[in-house]
């Protein structure tokens, strides 16, 4: 963790019982405060920018504003929010306008509440978050593409010069696996997983494994429409 206080969470759901499923997980956890809640998109742009959390879990869709647009109209005057979408089912068209709004984590609506804690940790060390059954959404969707158009996402320059431990750790990605258990599969320390995302990174041009699912899905080439 950065430093040794609390990491400030606000929760947005219009839906009650979903959002204090998430409130009570996260209340349980010893270095999380929740700091509010909202249950409109309004709302939740009035709190963003009034409580300055660390950390936001917002979702998508809200009764009069969506989630990519309260992201839109906070980014400038909060840039130091990280923010995680929630979403029932989410594609391509959604994750790459969010990406392009700011967000730098998806939820599942349906992941196991387990998974809360992680995401808003992960948010506040900088790094993004996907959990695997997001993961596993976009990868069914860029799978039931024609052949055609798979090999000219792939084939698109950077992954050619991918070394196989890279392209193995790419496939364990797409398997929403975390680095400790990228690192178990693989038999390396956690430290050597990240360094291999360092480079592979770097290869692909983009700045964590968000964007790097991005990439290997095709998004990329849709945020750059």
């Amino acid at each position: 963790m950065k430093d040794n206080r609390r990491i400030r969470v606000l929760v947005c759901d219009d839906e009650n019982l979903f959002r204090e499923m998430l409130v009570g997980s996260l209340v349980r956890e010893e270095d999380i405060e929740v700091v509010g809640q909202a249950s409109t998109g309004r709302e939740a742009v009035e709190k963003i920018l009034s409580l300055r959390p660390d950390v936001v879990l917002l979702d998508n869709i809200m009764p009069d504003i969506s989630g990519i647009e309260v992201m839109e109209a906070v980014r400038s005057e909060c840039p130091q929010a990280r923010i995680a979408i929630l979403t029932g089912m989410p594609d391509e068209k959604l994750v790459a306008r969010a990406l392009r709004s700011g967000a730098c984590g998806f939820l599942s609506k349906n992941s196991r509440i387990r998974h809360v804690g992680d995401a808003v940790r992960a948010l506040f060390e900088g790094e993004s978050f996907l959990d695997p059954r997001t993961t596993k959404s976009l990868v069914h969707s860029y799978l039931a593409r024609p052949a055609s158009s798979q090999r000219e996402t792939l084939c698109g320059g950077a992954l050619e010069g991918l070394t196989r431990r890279e392209l193995q750790i790419i496939g364990l990605l797409t398997e929403g696996m975390s680095n400790s258990e990228i690192a178990g599969v693989i038999q390396v320390r956690e430290n050597t997983v990240k360094k291999h995302l360092t480079h592979l990174f770097k290869k692909l041009g983009v700045r964590d494994r968000v964007q790097a699912l991005a990439y290997i899905t095709g998004i990329r080439k849709e945020q750059q429409v």
